[in-house]
């Protein structure tokens, strides 16, 4: 900042001029309600995007998560149910394996 009276340029945050002690005029404060008001605006978009971003993915999930479940107990159940098949399968041939012995 420059002193009106001897022109010699001080500190930004000076208060009086520290050649001739002349009390030096601040600028006035720039206010920023502007930036505060895109700021604010963007900070809750963000919070309202990641909401619905977050709802969407709990449901998704959850459909998801339901579905292989599903899978699981669908694949399980085939394999016991094929096991059981191949043991009675076994069995049969077992059984017709004696009955030829017999003879």
């Amino acid at each position: 900042m420059k002193c009106p009276k001897c022109q010699t340029i001080n500190d930004f945050e000076s208060v009086y001029c520290y050649k001739c002690g002349t009390k030096l005029k601040g600028e006035k404060k720039q206010t920023h309600h502007f930036q505060y008001f895109l700021l604010t605006i963007f900070a809750i978009l963000n919070i309202g995007l990641l909401l619905v971003y977050c709802i969407s993915e709990v449901l998704y999930i959850n459909t998801l998560a339901s579905r292989i479940n599903q899978r699981k107990h669908y694949i399980k159940n085939f394999r016991i149910n094929l096991y059981h098949q191949l043991q009675d399968f076994i069995k049969t041939i077992n059984k017709n394996l004696t009955i030829f012995k017999k003879f």
